[in-house]
């Protein structure tokens, strides 16, 4: 799987399925416990955000896609074996991304870069690159659903 799926969803998986939380240990053994689901504008149930065809997404679930989108082949960039965001958070928001997906893609680069270390991943400049050009093939093809 390339590392841009795994970014996107994560990213498409928080914003989707924005729910309300409170802060106690209980509550959030429960969340973590729950099954994500995506509903898209028909009512239609999905397991995943990618799953959603292009067409039966909502216009927020559009607008997050394209403001992703955005962000991953302008933003991110490899520098000393690890993926970076060039942007600010004022930029990312300037683009459309919620300061709660800034924050989950921060995350997530850190967590990515932890993992490529560990694992000993020197190729984290190709895969930025190979993310630039799956993320503008999306893009170009109206952002219907990545075939994986």
């Amino acid at each position: 799987m390339k590392i841009w799926i795994v970014i996107a969803v994560c990213l498409l998986s928080a914003a989707a399925c924005k729910q309300k939380t409170s802060n106690t240990d209980q509550d959030v053994k429960v969340q973590k416990s729950k099954q994500k689901v995506f509903i898209d504008k028909t009512g239609v149930r999905y397991n995943a955000f990618i799953d959603i065809p292009a067409d039966h997404r909502t216009p927020e679930q559009k607008i997050f896609t394209e403001s992703l989108t955005d962000i991953l082949i302008n933003g991110i960039a490899a520098e000393s074996n690890h993926m970076v965001l060039k942007f600010s958070k004022q930029e990312c928001l300037a683009r459309g991304m919620k300061e709660e997906d800034y924050d989950e893609l921060q995350r997530n680069l850190a967590d990515n870069n932890r993992h490529f270390d560990s694992i000993g991943n020197k190729d984290v400049p190709k895969m930025i690159d190979d993310m630039h050009q799956d993320m503008k093939a999306y893009k170009a093809g109206g952002y219907q659903t990545a075939k994986r």
